[in-house]
């Protein structure tokens, strides 16, 4: 067989073919790409999303491997992100191996400072950053609440546990000043913010950012020396077209507060006062001048008997005839039936039958409650515009009756870039509030005070009248009738609080509030090109509210005085804020990098108040003036403040790790004299980043940065016109009467506070472990203080610029990922402040007192003096208790002795001894001086004897005469150490966080406790007790007691007070404010249940104030830095489950 032979050509033809063929091939079927995710660690990373452009293609599975295929032929590379880990963005190749490194270095983090943003890793002051993610654990209606226990070096107690969260004290590293305002400037997306933060939808927040030294507040200059609080709301993220969020929360309300562990029954209550009465009798001669002898154990018993009800008003047992309610051994007589009917009188005069029976009041004031809302978010963001729409709705019902609060928000947030050199912005949110309200918090003795009440009655009272069957009554007109304590329809009277019955006024009284709050801020960028860019920024807020409060005509206080009353009144508030910005921008090829501000503020603040009042009421239900016909007195008042400031602040940086910043402002406030409204504030800072130095070679500290910042920042955060002489006008028999007010003072200014701050942050494992430590030091001058006058000047007082305060200590932030891989997670973060406060220099004229070598003044239950802290109070030092007696024992300074001149008596058998006094020491005359005149010569009485007096009072005696006992200093009650705690752990879609906040150190008096520990005492009772006066107190057999013997009657009631050591009580706390719960769903299995319509959804349980723990069962010092305050609307326990749906 012969060869075939074959052309080139031809076979170059058949090879192009074949390529040709190869090619079409592969495009019909594309190579199939494979590829694996995992971490720093090796860890498979789990659910990572794979994006070609804004496209997802692929996820990793379980093991961290992904596919691809179908790639259009345009695509080059791809974009792999998971939550938590920085993005990577890979090149396309047949088998990819991408590593993905966690992303928490905070020093990268972007923050909101003064007028504008800045990156952590070249910021030069204090500030410390709250998320959304965060805030949105919380059911709160105040957001502040977000950053208890988060935020280092700031304090926030919060009195009233009512619906719409009351108004909590906020303090950033201390207090500043005695009588000026020490509360911090709130800030909301750029303006400063005066209405109700309830006002502010916590789920619009994207960031709140706490601005704590002078770098970073100073250029708030007038407003910012109590640090600085910036809100900012939510925009939607770049290029994430259209996204619509629903959450909804749905749960219930229930009293958290723990109260004290008072005695809480009818029976164990009329023994403990029948053995108080007893001890009346008992210790009628247990003194001095009875020769401390004790009564007579029969006749103490039966005047017991005879006083019980006349001192109670109330027995409510049914006691056998002939018998005693108590027996000789102080129990309960058992024969004793519980209820008693008594004779008394209807409505229409004529004899009735009551039964009557203690009610448990705190039971019936407070009762668990419904809580519920909902937030719709719409967002839609391109290159040209971005735009952010939410509406929410709250209703919170209180857990105290006919208290509730609802809020209706909604929020519009737009961004139009109409040019690349021209921005457009605009912010509106309208808020309605409407609450219910009662009065009465805080007050003690006040009997419209359902707080005061129900915490301090006793256990054998009865809230409502009940026929003899136990029935209770309801009048003609169906209201639920009520036990007044007034001797009118029952024969006796209620000795605590007569004529008072708070939860009958919860139901028939009302009080309400609404409150419209409009905030517009319209703003406009111009980038004017080189590098500079201009910007206008104008708020207006308005405020319209209206208050009512109506106390009806039927029953209580009212109406027996006024046959009812009405008031209402109304508020119109405006605040516009005018704001230009000049910025200026340039890097100098990565080593020098410049950014300036020169700025212009304006703040107006005016407030209009209208209100009026009636009495003699129709009914209960009008709740207009038209509703009475007695007219009261009308009232109206109107108010302006306003601010201008000029200002600028430069940073410099080289190389991105040396960092320069200045900053000065110009402020003038209309609360001085024209000659003194104007102040200068400034401040400088540097940063040094170590780890971008070339030296630098420590592997294990990823960021690494020292910064410090001085400056000076003031204060006018005290009341109008101090600079002018006011006047009143008054009625003179028909002729105008002109009053002096006040007495001004032209030279009045600013307080100033000067702040040193040093800190250093870090990073360290890869991010795992991160922190920062500050070292602060706040000095304030020239405080306001307040000069007392005499009645010659017509004035009462007038105030100047004389005092210093020193606030010092140092702030820890500790973050660590103790647990990172791809499918469990457990972080943990701490966070604590140490600070010492102290008045360094207090006016001459105002030191009109000295105790313990300080001198200063003393102003309410405070002493203000050099070298101590403020909230120091003057009280008396218990002694102990007298072992013989049991009544209190109190230190007292008393004239020094002579001891050459001993004081000699006859003993019993007729020696001549040295008298010893009551405490056993030895007594002797005191050490005299003589009085001189003014040339040095003694001063003589009108019978002729030479004037002295003690030499000294140095000599520590005791005494049982609390009016003879001396005043010493208390504790601090600055904690010695406050923060909070926080952990949360991950797996497999379900997260768990937990929150903390703490306090160590510092003293609180319990004032609540003494009046629980004494409510015996006194000629009548009624006041609820503690259980620790049955076994804590003295007696005979217990003369060891740490308090002192419980009576009725006035001896023992004149040896006791609250104000002494003996109830200063540690203030320590521990708080677990937040347990969150949840759930969201993979994202795989979420899109084939919904086709693709749901992108995400989170399942999560939720509750907030869940327990606390302190020094003594029902103080509560999370709600006062001073004093304790159970007679506040009682703390709350919100326990909620919501759902997210992200569409």
């Amino acid at each position: 067989m012969k060869p075939i032979k074959t052309s080139k050509k031809y076979l170059l033809l058949c090879l192009g073919f074949l390529a040709i063929g190869n090619a079409m091939g592969q495009s019909q079927e594309p190579q199939k790409i494979m590829g694996h995710v995992s971490d720093t660690d090796g860890n498979p990373v789990i659910h990572a999303t794979i994006k070609a452009g804004e496209q997802v293609v692929a996820m990793t599975d379980e093991n961290g491997n992904f596919s691809l295929s179908k790639l259009p032929s345009n695509v080059q590379s791809v974009t792999i992100s998971y939550i938590g880990m920085r993005s990577v963005q890979s090149k396309l190749s047949p088998s990819m191996n991408v590593t993905m490194q966690w992303d928490n270095t905070k020093l990268d983090e972007v923050m909101v400072v003064a007028y504008g943003t800045a990156k952590r890793s070249s910021y030069t002051g204090s500030v410390t950053t709250i998320g959304s993610s965060e805030i949105n654990k919380l059911q709160t209606s105040n957001p502040v609440n977000a950053l208890k226990g988060r935020a280092p070096g700031v304090q926030i107690y919060s009195t009233s546990g009512s619906p719409d969260g009351g108004s909590p004290t906020l303090r950033i590293r201390g207090i500043s000043s005695i009588n000026s305002g020490n509360a911090p400037l709130i800030i909301v997306d750029g303006a400063p913010y005066v209405s109700d933060l309830s006002s502010v939808n916590p789920q619009d927040i994207e960031t709140l950012s706490v601005l704590k030294d002078a770098a970073s507040a100073a250029l708030y200059g007038a407003r910012g020396a109590n640090g600085v609080i910036i809100i900012t709301t939510k925009r939607a993220k770049n290029h994430q077209g259209v996204n619509v969020t629903f959450d909804a929360k749905w749960g219930a309300n229930q009293v958290a507060q723990q109260r004290y562990e008072t005695i809480d029954n009818a029976a164990e209550y009329y023994q403990a006062y029948h053995r108080a009465l007893r001890n009346e009798n008992l210790y009628e001669n247990l003194n001095e001048e009875g020769g401390f002898q004790m009564g007579d154990d029969k006749t103490a018993y039966e005047y017991a008997n005879k006083n019980l009800e006349e001192r109670l008003g109330y027995i409510s047992y049914t006691v056998p005839q002939g018998e005693n309610l108590i027996l000789e051994n102080g129990l309960l007589n058992p024969n004793a039936q519980l209820g008693r009917i008594i004779k008394g009188l209807d409505n229409s005069g004529k004899e009735f039958n009551y039964l009557i029976k203690p009610d448990n009041w705190y039971a019936l004031a407070y009762r668990p409650s419904l809580r519920q809302e909902y937030n719709i978010t719409a967002t839609k963001s391109n290159d040209k515009s971005n735009i952010y729409f939410s509406v929410g709705y709250l209703d919170n019902v209180g857990v105290l009756d006919n208290t509730d609060f609802k809020k209706l928000n909604t929020r519009l947030k737009a961004e139009w870039d109409a040019k690349k050199w021209l921005k457009f912005n605009a912010n509106i949110s309208y808020t309605n509030l409407r609450s219910h309200s009662v009065g009465g918090e805080g007050d003690f003795g006040n009997e419209s005070s359902v707080f005061g009440v129900v915490n301090n009655i006793a256990p054998i009272y009865p809230a409502y009248l009940r026929d003899e069957k136990g029935n209770i009554l309801v009048d003609h007109m169906g209201f639920t009738r009520y036990d007044y304590g007034q001797k009118k329809y029952l024969p006796m009277n209620r000795p605590f609080l007569s004529m008072s019955n708070p939860i009958s006024d919860n139901k028939l009284n009302y009080g309400g509030d609404q409150i419209h709050t409009l905030n517009v801020n319209g703003g406009v960028e111009l980038k004017l090109g080189r590098g500079f860019k201009f910007a206008s920024n104008n708020t207006l807020n308005l405020i319209v509210s209206r208050g009512e409060r109506l106390n009806n005509p039927y029953y209580g206080p009212s109406a027996e005085s006024s046959k009812g009353t009405i008031y209402i009144g109304s508020l119109i508030s405006i605040q516009q804020n005018i704001q230009q910005l000049l910025t200026y921008s340039k890097d100098f090829g990565g080593v020098h990098s410049i950014e300036a501000l020169i700025g212009h503020e304006y703040y107006r603040s005016t407030d209009y108040e209208l209100a009026g009042s009636k009495s003699n009421l129709v009914d209960n239900v009008n709740h207009e003036l038209s509703g009475g016909i007695e007219d009261g007195k009308p009232s109206s008042d109107a108010s302006l403040y306003n601010t201008e400031g000029w200002f600028t602040r430069a940073n410099y940086s080289l190389l991105n790790r040396y960092f320069v910043s200045a900053s000065l402002r110009r402020d003038a406030s209309s609360r001085f004299h024209p000659n003194y409204q104007w102040g200068n504030f400034w401040s400088i800072s540097a940063a040094w980043n170590l780890t971008r130095e070339p030296f630098f070679k420590v592997k294990w500290i990823n960021a690494l940065k020292l910064k410090a910042s001085y400056g000076e920042q003031g204060n006018d955060g005290f009341s109008d016109y101090l600079y002018t002489t006011t006047y009143t006008f008054k009625n003179s028999h028909g002729s105008i009467a002109i009053v002096p007010n006040s007495l001004g003072n032209e030279d009045i200014s600013w307080e100033k506070n000067a702040n040193l701050n040093l800190g250093v942050e870090f990073s360290l494992f890869n991010g795992r472990f991160n922190g920062q430590i500050e070292v602060f030091n706040r000095e304030t001058h020239d405080m306001i203080s307040n000069f007392s006058l005499a009645r010659s000047y017509g004035f009462n007082n007038y105030y100047a610029n004389l005092g210093n305060m020193r606030n010092h200590g140092v702030e820890v932030e500790l973050n660590a990922e103790l647990i990172r891989t791809n499918k469990f997670s457990w972080s943990f973060g701490v966070n604590f402040t140490h600070y010492k406060n102290r008045i360094t220099a207090i006016p001459a004229q105002r030191k009109t007192k000295e105790y313990e070598g300080h001198y200063g003044y003393e102003s309410g239950d405070f002493f203000y003096g050099e070298g101590l802290a403020m909230g120091t109070r003057y009280l008396y030092k218990s002694a102990g208790i007298d072992p013989k007696t049991g009544e209190m024992l109190y230190y007292k300074w008393a004239p020094r002795y002579d001891t050459t001149k001993p004081v000699m008596v006859e003993d019993a058998d007729g020696h001549k001894v040295q008298k010893r006094d009551r405490w056993g020491e030895l007594v002797y005359e005191p050490l005299e001086k003589v009085v001189p005149d003014e040339q040095g010569n003694p001063t003589y009485d009108d019978n002729g004897n030479v004037v002295k007096v003690p030499a000294a009072r140095d000599r520590l005696t005791k005494t049982t005469d609390v009016s003879e006992a001396s005043y010493f200093l208390g504790k601090s009650s600055h904690p010695d150490l406050y923060g909070g705690f926080n952990t949360s752990l991950t797996y497999a879609g379900f997260d768990l966080g937990l929150d903390f906040s703490f306090q160590i150190g510092g003293y609180i008096l319990d004032r609540d406790y003494y009046y629980l520990m004494t409510g015996l005492k006194g000629a009548s009772g009624g006041l609820a007790i503690h259980k620790d006066v049955l076994n804590k107190t003295w007696s005979p057999s217990n003369r060891n007691a740490q308090y002192p013997r419980i009576q009725t009657g006035n001896a023992i009631k004149r040896n006791l007070t609250p104000d002494v050591d003996t109830y200063y009580t540690s203030a320590s706390f521990l708080s677990l404010n937040n347990i969150n719960l949840g759930y969201t769903m993979p994202k795989n299995i979420l899109k084939q249940m919904t086709k693709g319509q749901v992108n995400n959804m989170r399942l999560y349980v939720s509750v907030d104030n869940v327990y606390y723990w302190t020094a003594r069962k029902g103080l509560d010092p999370r709600q006062s830095l001073t004093e304790s305050t159970k007679e506040n609307y009682a703390p709350v326990r919100t326990i909620s489950g919501g759902l997210t749906l992200t569409f």
